[in-house]
């Protein structure tokens, strides 16, 4: 059952690789970009499909929740007495951390787990501009994926590298075995 439903996927990876990049970059986290570029290094899509539209993906859910910010729904959730306790300390860490240099905020938010959809929705409730934020947001995105996607590339490769090690370990055994 588990090698069909893999089977299945990797025929849908092969067949869609960049709607699949483009929807992993948009819908998911780090892990899934690790796993695509580990699948990349077994041959199951191209390398520069995943460098190319994994950060697409990833730069268009940055900007939906960067917007959300700016809505007036979240402008009234911070002003509610339980959020605007809680806001107020974030705020105060995070300019404490970064000396309030946006770029500084965004690099952090996407090595640390689980920070970056809250980090994005705050900068856009505290007013950054979009220019900014794109120009930020662009360079940070770049220099994250050339990051993460070797890291997953490279571990594909290793694993690959592996396998045939103890496949060799086997045959050579196999034929000390039989001499």
């Amino acid at each position: 059952m588990v090698i069909e439903i893999l089977n299945i996927i990797s025929g849908y990876l092969s067949q869609y690789p960049i709607l699949t990049s483009l929807l992993v970059g948009i819908f998911t986290g780090e892990e899934v970009i690790l796993i695509l570029a580990f699948l990349s290094a077994q041959g199951v899509l191209p390398l520069w499909i995943v460098f190319v539209f994994v950060p697409m993906g990833t730069f268009i859910c940055d900007t939906f929740f960067f917007f959300l910010g700016k809505t007036k729904f979240v402008n009234r959730i911070k002003e509610w007495k339980h959020f605007s306790k809680h806001y107020k300390k974030v705020d105060a860490r995070i300019g404490k951390l970064t000396k309030d240099r946006h770029i500084l905020t965004l690099f952090y938010t996407k090595f640390i787990y689980g920070t970056r959809i809250v980090t994005l929705v705050f900068l856009g409730l505290k007013g950054t501009s979009y220019y900014r934020f794109f120009k930020y947001n662009l360079v940070i995105t770049i220099l994250w994926v050339m990051i993460i996607i070797p890291l997953g590339y490279l571990a594909g490769k290793g694993y690959t590298f592996i396998i045939n090690i103890f496949r060799s370990v086997e045959l050579g055994l196999l034929f000390i075995l039989i001499s």
